[in-house]
């Protein structure tokens, strides 16, 4: 269950878990044809689903507004295909859209852009509770990257991770792009650095596989009770 619905759902007196997705472990592929940078240009990369959930209205419009050096990469497909190929075709210089590419060739494309960014639509009923109920396996994989990552905050985001990412204002397009303008004007910290070991140590099939059977054990072995662990955040810390 994602971290939103144990908090959410009434689980008394029940033990349960919560198990991040792990990463995708292939081995990228160069993407250094790709893309033709400019000298003091930052490049941020948008990979996905062009669709409203995924904020992607929200994403070509802020851009609009940002300095002209700031470019923002796209890779993908989706219903809102045309509108984003409308919004290019009208700011070549702000859009660079590479298709639908290998995601092979996108791992490595995440490794050599400045940022990697995404803008969840979380207003209104819908995306509301879509936004909380469904954690997008990306904001794991970017962390994968190294590279900073800059999103919005959304309830189903796990605690335990919150603190390797670069949260924006998504109140409107006049603070979120402040924000992002903060973001790149700011001194860089080490949490994009943290977050990348974090994830290749604990966010794998491996240790999540670990983790889901040590809970099934003391469960069966009726130790979970005792222990009162009834959250992932508990069993988490007991477990490292």
């Amino acid at each position: 269950i994602t971290y939103v619905a144990s908090s959410s759902l009434d689980y008394t007196n029940k033990p349960y878990i919560n198990i991040l997705p792990p990463i995708n472990w292939e081995k990228p592929v160069s993407s250094s044809k790709l893309i033709k940078k400019e000298k003091d240009s930052i490049y941020f990369l948008f990979s996905g689903s062009f669709t409203l959930i995924n904020g992607i209205k929200t994403l070509m419009e802020v851009f609009k507004k940002l300095p002209s050096n700031y470019k923002l990469v796209l890779c993908g497909d989706g219903l809102e295909i045309e509108y984003v190929k409308n919004i290019i075709s009208s700011m070549p210089e702000k859009f660079i859209y590479l298709g639908t590419l290998d995601h092979k060739i996108i791992l490595d494309l995440q490794k050599n852009v400045d940022y990697l960014i995404s803008i969840r639509n979380n207003k209104g009923r819908i995306y509301e509770y879509y936004s909380k109920y469904s954690l997008p396996s990306k904001l794991i994989e970017y962390l994968n990257s190294g590279v900073p990552v800059i999103i919005n905050k959304i309830p189903s985001i796990p605690k335990i991770l919150e603190k390797y990412y670069y949260f924006v204002d998504d109140s409107n397009l006049e603070s979120l792009s402040k924000s992002i303008i903060n973001i790149v004007n700011s001194k860089k910290d080490d949490r994009s650095k943290k977050g990348m070991e974090y994830v290749k140590k604990y966010v794998n099939e491996s240790f999540q596989n670990k983790l889901m059977f040590d809970f099934l054990d003391k469960y069966i072995e009726g130790k979970l009770w005792d222990e009162n662990i009834s959250s992932m955040s508990a069993f988490l810390s007991w477990k490292l």
